[in-house]
Order: structure tokens, then sequence, then C-alpha cells
């Protein structure tokens, strides 16, 4: 066994090592430093599809290390009313554990929301654009037809469904009609 370590020994190639850990940080580091401004982005365009009128976030902070996550200034405009907000929050704060949530379990320090206000005026306009509310109608479009053909049956699935109604017809006859034979009542 000694002779097949020392045999094995200096196999690690450093150039695809280095590489590869080089890559990695990379990427760590990459995420790091945009986290808030994906979750941000998300935050904004999940919002705006839903309520179909303006979101902001004043400031926005995920920390990994520190396990929390802290929004501030977040409102979103009312589509009726472009000079009103739906809603305003001033802050809202989520810090957990990080090492109870990897064991499954949701251990919370602080969970805030503070300064939840609706119908509060706003600096700006809240409409969106027109070429972003096009694409959200043609993405609500989209959907309901996904919904409408997936309800819709084929005219297979119904001649399948009639062919199983009446398979199901006969065979509770027949087996009605084999325990009317043994009913007493009936003999």
């Amino acid at each position: 066994i000694a002779a097949e370590i020392k045999e094995n020994k200096g196999r690690i190639k450093f150039l695809p090592l280095i590489a590869t850990i080089a890559f990695i940080a990379a990427i760590i580091v990459g995420l790091s430093l945009t986290k808030n401004l994906i979750a941000r982005k998300v935050i904004t365009s999940t919002c705006e599809s839903i309520f179909e009128a303006k979101c902001d976030i004043d400031y926005l902070n995920i920390s990994f290390f520190n396990s929390s996550f802290k929004m501030k200034g977040w409102q979103v405009a009312n589509k009726k009313e472009p000079m009103k907000n739906l809603f305003s929050v001033e802050s809202l704060t989520f810090d957990f554990d990080m090492l109870q949530l990897l064991r499954a379990r949701f251990v919370a320090n602080e969970l805030s929301i503070l300064g939840v206000d609706t119908n509060t005026d706003r600096k700006y306009s809240g409409d969106i654009s027109a070429r972003k509310l096009a694409k959200l109608q043609k993405k609500k479009e989209k959907q309901a037809k996904k919904q409408a053909k997936q309800n819709e049956k084929s005219a297979f699935m119904l001649s399948l469904d009639s062919k199983k109604d009446a398979a199901m017809g006969t065979l509770k006859d027949s087996v009605s009609g084999l325990f009317d034979q043994y009913n007493p009542e009936t003999i």
C-alpha cells in the first residue's frame, strides 16, 4: 500500500485546481456584490406584474453571514390613482438563525414590519410605461390561453370519457345483477 501511495504522490495538477478555485471564488464574489441588485429587481418586477403599477424600494440589504433581510421605503402605487400609493411600508426586517435554517428549522431573532400605510401621496406618478404594461397584458393573455387549453378537453378525451362512463354503467349493472341473484329477498 505504501508503494502505491508513493506512486500516486504528485498527481494533483495545480493549474486546473487553481483555475477551478478562482472560478468558484469569482462566482461567490460576483453574487455577494450583486445580490442586493438582483433581489431589488426581482421584488420590483414581481410587484409591478401583480399590481400593474410602479414599485419603489429605497433600501434593500440581504446579508448571508448575518442571515438578515432588511428593506426600507417599499411603496407600491395604485394603478387607478397613480399619484397615490396602494400601500407603503417604512421598514421590513427579517433576522433569522442560518444554522437552524440548515437544520430545517426556522428560528427568527427578529421579524418586524413597521410603518404600514395605505393611500398615501406619491412624489411622482406611479404609472408604469406602456411598453411594460403591454408586456404584462401579453403575459396574462398567454397564461389565460394556457389555462383554457388545459381546461378544454379534446375530442379524443371526450370520446374516451363517454366510453368509460358506458363501461362503468355496464359493470355496475352486471355486478348488481350478480348480487341480486344471491339476495334472500328476491330468492
